[in-house]
């Protein structure tokens, strides 16, 4: 709540100030589902989880598309984004309870594996947010609302491997090698599977984009964007080589 107005600031648009603040309970209300989706990870209960993330992507859809519809302007995105967290949150405690019994309580002791442990995660996680968000920041700032969102078309489409395949695959791993952590070499092996799955995907989607993006960029974006073509095709190898190493988090966790 009260960091809205500085990064609006750092952006030079004060009108960001509000947007942000209506979006911040999104963090408490997305906190509220990361233990249940933790523990159904853990069981590899996907099909229980992927019956939660539909039905929040639904409603979701639906609260967005109705906003815009009402005239709520940038807010109706706001609006959908909270609209997932509460449905992903809540579906996911509900299909939580049926593997495991959930029972709120406070015991201090217990938490200091989870400090431990959780610390130098949560520092991992920080710093690669904001190495992952600093081009985004500099482009803002020293170019404007308008090169920004231009970068950050061509950005999308270039990481579409990492951001929309790889997760599919990456969010079965840190369930699968914790389950064989005493067995080195059962560790190694699927370590090296999902690492060569994980390659076979991005790869050939980041040779796709290299080989058509001067033909494709103009031909689905417009002859505007022409000069974009070079930049998707940069992106693509930080992209291929972001991509294919996705599995090494999981080996470190």
């Amino acid at each position: 709540w009260a960091g809205p107005p500085i990064f609006a600031a750092g952006f030079d648009r004060e009108q960001l100030t509000p947007l942000l603040r209506a979006y911040s309970p999104y963090f408490v209300l997305f906190a509220v589902g990361q233990v249940p989706v933790a523990m159904l990870e853990r069981h590899l209960r996907f099909d229980s989880i992927y019956r939660s993330e539909v039905t929040a992507v639904a409603i979701t859809a639906g609260v967005t598309i109705g906003g815009a519809w009402l005239g709520q302007g940038a807010h109706a995105l706001v609006w959908g984004q909270l609209a997932f967290a509460t449905t992903r949150s809540a579906a996911s405690l509900l299909q939580a309870w049926q593997v495991e019994s959930l029972r709120p309580a406070f015991a201090p002791g217990l938490l200091r594996p989870f400090f431990d442990f959780g610390l130098f995660h949560m520092g991992q996680r920080s710093v690669n947010y904001v190495s992952g968000n600093l081009d985004f920041f500099l482009v803002g700032r020293l170019m404007g609302a308008s090169a920004l969102g231009y970068y950050s078309v061509i950005f999308n489409v270039a990481n579409t491997g990492p951001t929309k395949v790889s997760p599919v695959f990456s969010r079965v791993f840190f369930p699968a090698l914790s389950r064989v952590q005493d067995d080195v070499h059962a560790m190694r092996r699927q370590f090296l599977d999902a690492q060569r799955m994980l390659a076979s995907v991005n790869f050939p989607i980041a040779a796709a984009m290299i080989a058509l993006a001067p033909v494709a960029v103009p031909a689905l974006l417009g002859s505007a964007w022409q000069a974009g073509a070079v930049l998707l095709q940069i992106l693509a190898v930080a992209a291929a080589l972001r991509g294919g190493g996705g599995a090494i988090g999981a080996l470190l966790m």
